[in-house]
């Protein structure tokens, strides 16, 4: 910069400046530096003062000093070097930032470019502190480098880490496609840029180089897991690597595909696990299955959403079947039908009612069965006894529907409280399992109901062969 310190004046004579700091020191143009007034160096101090033509402006130009406001006094030369006597004909003051003179514009640029940090903004109630803490919602933003239907890519300044921008909100707010937002199912580095996969197609495309975004924290979304499926079949789907790999970890969950191939589609997951068969995923089983034509693929993004056990896109056809249904829901069912009482069967022709009239021909008497596992699988102990096969008390549960069982190990899961080894009694026609328990670990049972489930692993595989309650009860003391 340069003509920072000005007057105007008659024209054609000889001018120049002295300059002092804020303690009354001038500025010595000879050894660069401020010192004392002094007389005898008073020819050291002049800063030269050169007339634009013949208009009666004349400029100086500001020296090397360290920031701050400096005072300048513009005297008249007299004869042939500067002198103590010479006449002062003008003053001004100058706020400089070190290189140029600061202005109003550059206060404004100075107070907006200001970097908010909480070591030095952070008064309470502050407008630099609400700023700040407003602006930390915001990850990152910038203008994109190109975009696609359901995706866009950041600025060269992202993050170049897999999935580090999921589950957060993208927001178009400026240029081409703005005022658009997209939940971010996945973030992938592609050659050497951060993409987003958002949850819907844009209406309008973003385009490098002119839309604009802001990326920011978001975790209001009820989810158990989304991603872009990795394959799909009739009546299944491969999820993304991001998904749990355990067995059943969302069986019951609702699976919604949002976009790309078979968009719009919901459906009740009703198995999940883990195939090694390429590509390597957790493979979800649905019901009921796909449309035909619209089974999900590699471009099908998805949302799993943990509703329970629900009705999905209303009872259809097979949209409530076995497959769809938990052991537990089943069982219940069938208990349902069997505690019916008997006073409400009176359907002429009902298999009901014929039941009542042959139950009545038959004579009074009655069975007393006493034994742990019940026939819908539902189990009842006492907590310090002991449940050996020795004694008659073992718990044994059968099926005809379960796989061959040769070679599996069992384990008896109870709630979230206790876990035992059972043993396979006979592996097939009908399958039968079996499960002692010594005083000390039914013991280890707390009091009360509890989900439990009896699960067959063969290899890498596992069966839930049972899904049911048991319950613990106290022994009565005297």
């Amino acid at each position: 910069m340069a003509n920072e310190l000005t007057l105007s004046y008659p024209s054609g004579v000889t001018l120049y400046a002295v300059l002092l700091n804020a303690v009354g020191q001038i500025y010595n143009t000879v050894g660069a530096a401020f010192e004392a007034p002094a007389a005898a160096n008073w020819t050291d101090y002049d800063i030269a003062m050169a007339e634009a033509e013949t208009t009666g402006i004349y400029r100086g130009t500001m020296p090397a000093v360290a920031a701050g406001r400096y005072s300048y006094y513009v005297r008249l030369r007299a004869g042939g070097a500067p002198a103590t006597t010479d006449l002062t004909v003008g003053t001004g003051t100058i706020e400089w930032s070190g290189t140029v003179e600061v202005t109003q514009a550059t206060i404004v640029d100075a107070v907006w470019d200001e970097i908010l940090t909480g070591a030095t903004h952070n008064i309470p109630t502050s407008a630099g502190r609400r700023l700040r803490t407003q602006g930390a919602v915001s990850i990152i933003d910038g203008v994109c480098q190109g975009g696609a239907s359901q995706t866009i890519t950041l600025a060269a300044d992202a993050t170049l880490v897999d999935t580090i921008y999921n589950d957060n909100l993208i927001v178009l707010t400026a240029g081409t496609g703005a005022g658009q937002t997209g939940f971010v199912l996945e973030s992938r580095v592609i050659g050497g840029q951060m993409v987003l996969i958002v949850d819907k197609p844009w209406i309008v495309v973003p385009i490098s180089g002119d839309t604009e975004y802001q990326l920011i924290g978001f975790s209001g979304v009820l989810l158990a897991h989304h991603g872009v499926a990795q394959a799909g079949g009739s009546d299944w789907i491969k999820l993304a690597a991001t998904a749990l790999a355990d067995t059943n970890s969302y069986r019951g969950s609702a699976i919604y595909l949002a976009s790309g191939t078979g968009a719009g589609q919901t459906r009740l997951i009703t198995a999940s696990a883990w195939d090694a068969t390429a590509p390597a995923a957790l493979k979800c089983t649905v019901s009921p299955p796909w449309e035909t034509g619209r089974i999900p693929d590699t471009t099908t993004a998805y949302k799993v959403i943990p509703v329970g056990r629900s009705i999905v896109e209303s009872i259809s056809d097979d949209a409530i079947s076995a497959d769809a249904l938990a052991a537990s829901a089943i069982a219940k069912i069938a208990a349902g039908v069997w505690d019916a009482l008997t006073s409400g069967l009176t359907a002429v022709g009902s298999i009901g009612k014929l039941l009542v009239e042959k139950l009545a021909l038959i004579g009074s008497g009655g069975v007393t069965v006493v034994a742990p596992v019940a026939e819908n699988g539902n189990v009842v102990t006492y907590r310090g006894d002991s449940y050996r096969n020795a004694d008659g008390r073992a718990l044994d549960w059968e099926s005809d529907d379960w796989p061959d069982l040769t070679g599996a190990t069992v384990t008896v899961i109870v709630g979230k409280v206790a876990q035992f080894a059972g043993s396979v009694v006979s592996p097939a026609g009908p399958g039968i399992v079996r499960l002692e328990l010594t005083t000390a670990q039914s013991a280890t049972i707390p009091v009360g109901r509890h989900k439990f489930q009896v699960v067959a692993t063969i290899g890498s595989q596992a069966f839930t062969l049972v899904a049911a309650s048991w319950v613990s009860y106290l022994r009565e003391t005297v």
